[in-house]
């Protein structure tokens, strides 16, 4: 046999092999596990003094927390629930909430970004903290909260804000590429199980729950991308098990000290001044008036739509920290149970539509036991609006299938909305707060230059049930969610509170926002028909669906004013067909959507 040295291999051999090796050594390095003497080995910071002359701001939440609390018995508890509709309210609720803590502050979330809205956020913690509040900040790994130096000044802000990472997959806070293709060599499970739960409590009375992370798109603070996302907050007893399932991954063996990672170590013994800047101007200036109205005791009063609601019941649900396969799902089943006593309607709202076998029998035995015929309504993204191609591209391949089988009903997000400013109320200042001072060619005089418009993109996982009751949480409508990550969520059984958040939904499928999907008509001619077949035959295969004929379009009515369901038999009479994908004009969105429909149907569970 022919020897192969390193120089015949060529460019793209030593690439691969240099790649392989890289995937080797990080397959074999050390993943760090909690160490509770890990801060022993750093040089100790002296010792904050507490401000004792600062306190807590008066706030609305705290009466109702202390009224609820005092009013609660086990058998009949009683809560009040708020609900954060706008990425603005819901950043104008959590300053406000960090203002009013008295005695602790957790956060829990699969992603914190290093960005403006953050960075005032951390600002607003570290007051929290200099004034006694233990603060508590519990982050995924699988996206890096910064760059390994920020993380460092971070952890060593105050001794009374603590931060964690859950379930790192590399020895790295910001891993390199070799070391991501490692994990997912030799450590798949471990990096594919990923806790994408979402909570924020106060004072163990007080919690915020729904699918929004920590970056600046989530809160309405980006120049060309914003979530419609949605939040609720709930007054009461049930904070109290938000706290104790927070206090589960905190103390889990897969959460660990940021000073465990080896670049923020070498960050940490390199940088000579450890003081934390301040948030710049420009960081300030991003939040906005934000941060005076934050002091104002009743937000309810400063925006009607942040109304205290008292509400029937509440359960919070949620998934554990630990990895096993066996592990009850009890967020899934939860998810499932509330589908399969449907018996009039089932509203969704939820970015990532992907075709699961459980939830597809769940809707079958719904349909066989409701009394009369069960609407189910989905309000998902379209490939404009979607963050995620192959995602989305994944949901493109089965929807045939969720449309004819399912029953569903889908709606897809228009990019920019009609009602683009009841979704987001501060688009037009969002537009300003981002357009630069440019100077043109041969004019001293600066010249006002607009950004790309911010396009909405859906993020907010909800479902309504019979206008009666309605779950919000981190859980999305696909596999991951349902078999992989660890969720969490709350269901408020409540008519009037239901029905206000199923409002919110219909409004947002209403056709003036979103596309409707429904089937093209059918050609007459037997080759029509077996084409047909043959395309419904091709999306059921996991590999080489290569068929370029779907039978599903995007329609849009031809009149506003006469707008009728997708499934009536006269439909296309009253809708005109726009395309599979309107509004697309990348050519590299498509090509991958077509590689992922073509060859990826077998990592529908991964998506």
């Amino acid at each position: 046999m022919r020897t192969i040295h390193y120089r015949q291999v060529g460019i793209i051999g030593r690439m691969t092999l240099a790649l392989l090796t890289g995937a080797l050594m990080a397959g074999c390095a050390t993943v760090p596990r909690q160490d509770l003497t890990i801060k022993e080995s750093f040089p100790a910071r002296p010792a904050q003094p507490i401000a004792e002359d600062a306190v807590p701001i008066d706030s609305q939440y705290q009466v109702l927390a202390q009224r609820a609390l005092a009013q609660s018995t086990e058998e009949t508890p009683v809560h009040y629930a708020q609900l954060l509709q706008t990425g603005d309210d819901a950043l104008l609720a959590r300053l406000h909430l960090i203002r009013a803590a008295e005695e602790s502050i957790t956060i829990q979330t699969f992603l914190w970004k290093d960005d403006a809205v953050t960075r005032v956020l951390f600002d607003e913690l570290l007051q929290a903290a200099q004034r006694g509040v233990r603060v508590r900040l519990l982050v995924d790994a699988y996206y890096p909260m910064g760059e390994p130096r920020q993380i460092a000044r971070w952890t060593e802000a105050h001794e009374l804000l603590q931060i964690r990472i859950f379930n790192p997959f590399t020895e790295e806070a910001a891993p390199t590429g070799g070391g991501v293709l490692g994990a997912l060599l030799f450590r798949p499970r471990g990096m594919n199980r990923r806790m994408h739960s979402k909570s924020f409590v106060v004072d163990e009375r007080i919690a915020i729950i729904g699918g929004r992370n920590m970056e600046g798109t989530y809160y309405d603070r980006h120049p060309t991308f914003i979530f419609k996302d949605r939040d609720v907050v709930v007054i009461g007893p049930v904070a109290r098990e938000v706290a104790h399932r927070f206090n589960s991954f905190w103390d889990h063996d897969r959460t660990v000290h940021p000073f465990q990672f080896t670049d923020v170590q070498a960050e940490y013994l390199q940088v000579v001044n450890r003081s934390l800047s301040e948030p710049s101007e420009q960081d300030r200036r991003v939040v906005g008036d934000l941060l005076d109205k934050a002091d104002t005791a009743d937000l309810s009063a400063l925006r009607s739509r942040l109304a205290f609601h008292p509400i029937a019941s509440v359960e919070f649900t949620a998934d554990g920290p630990s990895r096993s396969r066996y592990i009850r799902r009890r967020m899934t089943d939860t998810y499932r149970r509330m589908i399969r006593q449907a018996e009039e309607s089932l509203v969704f709202q939820t970015p990532y539509l992907i075709y699961e076998p459980r939830q597809r029998r769940d809707l079958r035995r719904a349909r066989r036991n409701a009394p009369g015929d069960l609407e189910v309504a989905v309000s998902a993204n379209s490939l404009a609006t979607s963050d995620q191609v192959r995602v989305y591209a994944m949901s493109y391949k089965h929807r045939r299938h969720m449309i004819r089988k399912k029953g569903m009903n889908i709606y897809e997000l228009r990019p920019v909305p009609g009602d683009v400013h009841c979704i987001v109320p501060g688009y037009d200042y969002v537009q300003d707060l981002f357009t630069e001072d440019v100077p043109d060619e041969g004019d001293k005089s600066p010249a006002r230059i607009r950004p790309t418009t911010p396009r909405i993109a859906l993020h907010a996982k909800t479902v309504v049930k019979d206008g009666q009751s309605v779950l919000i949480g981190s859980h999305n409508f696909d596999p991951r969610s349902t078999r992989i990550n660890a969720e969490c969520g709350v269901i408020i059984r409540d008519p009037n509170f239901a029905q206000l958040v199923e409002a919110d939904i219909r409004r947002d499928i209403h056709p003036r926002n979103s596309w409707v999907v429904a089937r093209t008509p059918v050609p007459d001619g037997f080759w029509a028909k077996t084409s047909r077949q043959i395309s419904a035959g091709s999306s059921r295969l996991p590999f080489l669906d290569l068929w370029p004929q779907r039978y599903m379009s995007s329609f849009e009515p031809v009149d506003m004013d006469n707008i009728v369901p997708p499934r009536q038999p006269d439909f296309v009479k009253h809708y005109r067909d726009i395309s599979h994908f309107p509004e697309v004009d990348d050519p590299a969105a498509l090509r991958r959507l077509r590689l992922v429909k073509w060859f990826g149907g077998w990592a529908r569970f991964l998506m």
